[in-house]
């Protein structure tokens, strides 16, 4: 039996999945490695920004009678309260008696069948809302080095002013964005100790970019090849278009027009007029903290035979189900996310590069 609830729910799990996948690029710049991926055992965390990561050349003078006074893994901390995502939906007795998709319609509808389809139809929407909570994030991270959530409470990750710059000449006038991302580069590298290696696009950032006559004069310099621009596939919602040089960076050039919706309003990830410069290599942490299911709902939720879907994990995305008398049972899912753009000083903008 619990073998056919597992097929059962993955295969919901799968339907929503082709239904529409949420896009999550700039989520995934976050907890690439293992070490970056924390699961906390309380509600709050301890937000580490490191500040420089760098060593730096010495002269050694004999005789001086003390050694040289250094500072080590130099960095800013707070203590925050991670935000808890709570959503779940009603499962009621008319749902469980509805013919299945796939199923015979003259085969009578199994309760336990018909849970676990809508149960796992239920973790789905509700994982997916959170995870594009998360992008919004992740979003606001890279763009402003703030995250500042619907209830209006907010976390400043201190991004430096100089990290942030509108050209001083729109590029789709007369602008050079050549220049203005190699400068802001050379900011980037010299703060973060890393050089930036990525440049994710705006819309309207890229129409301006790629039709700028600086542009495609130096793209198209016959005596040196500064890279190729060429659309490549789709990538978790982004568009890849290539990979080109400037001075001593190489920049992989991605698009990312991906949006949420605010009442009805389509508002983008990354703001159209914008382009986030940064090393996608650097460290990015995403965090979980600890939600408020109690363990009887968790047990239940295993009891009923229902199995965890694929995109849940121990401690990130926590599946319960509960009685609501005398109608419904509710599923639903909490998680306790915070992404945390700890190597802040190897990101940067150019914003309004257009009119």
């Amino acid at each position: 039996m619990p073998d056919l609830f597992k097929h059962i729910m993955t295969a919901a799990y799968n339907e929503k999945l082709a239904a529409g996948q949420v896009t999550t690029f700039l989520l995934s710049l976050f907890g690439k490695n293992p070490q970056e991926v924390v699961v906390a055992p309380t509600e709050k965390v301890d937000v580490d920004i490191i500040r420089d990561n760098r060593l730096v050349a010495a002269d050694v003078v004999r005789g001086g009678g003390a050694g040289n006074k250094n500072v080590v893994g130099k960095f800013s901390a707070k203590e925050y309260t991670v935000p808890l995502y709570w959503e779940e939906a009603p499962i009621t007795a008319s749902m469980l008696n509805k013919r299945l998709p796939g199923i015979d319609p003259y085969t009578p509808t199994g309760r336990m069948e018909a849970l676990a389809y809508f149960a796992s139809r239920a973790q789905v929407d509700n994982t997916n809302k959170i995870l594009r909570a998360m992008e919004k994030m992740a979003a606001e991270a890279l763009q402003l080095g703030t995250v500042t959530l619907v209830n209006t409470d907010s976390l400043d990750f201190k991004k430096k002013a100089t990290h942030s710059v509108t050209p001083g000449t729109k590029w789709d006038s007369t602008g050079n964005p050549i220049s203005d991302i190699e400068a802001l580069a050379d900011v980037i590298f010299q703060n973060g100790k890393l050089k930036p290696n990525t440049l994710i696009f705006g819309q309207s950032a890229w129409d301006a970019f790629i039709n700028n006559s600086n542009v495609q004069s130096y793209l198209d310099n016959r005596r040196i090849e500064p890279g190729n621009l060429a659309p490549g596939e789709i990538v978790n919602g982004a568009k890849p278009w290539g990979a080109f040089d400037i001075g001593p960076y190489r920049f992989v050039a991605y698009i990312y027009s991906e949006f949420y919706d605010v009442s009805g309003t389509a508002t983008p990830y990354v703001t159209t007029d914008t382009v986030v410069v940064m090393n996608k290599d650097a460290r990015l942490t995403k965090v979980f903290g600890a939600v408020e299911v109690l363990p009887q709902f968790q047990a239940d939720y295993s009891e009923q035979g229902l199995p965890t879907l694929p995109q849940f994990q121990p401690g990130e995305f926590i599946p319960f189900v509960y009685n609501l008398p005398p109608a419904a049972l509710m599923a639903g899912v909490q998680s306790a996310p915070l992404v945390i753009p700890t190597a802040i000083d190897t990101i940067g903008t150019l914003i309004n590069v257009d009119t």
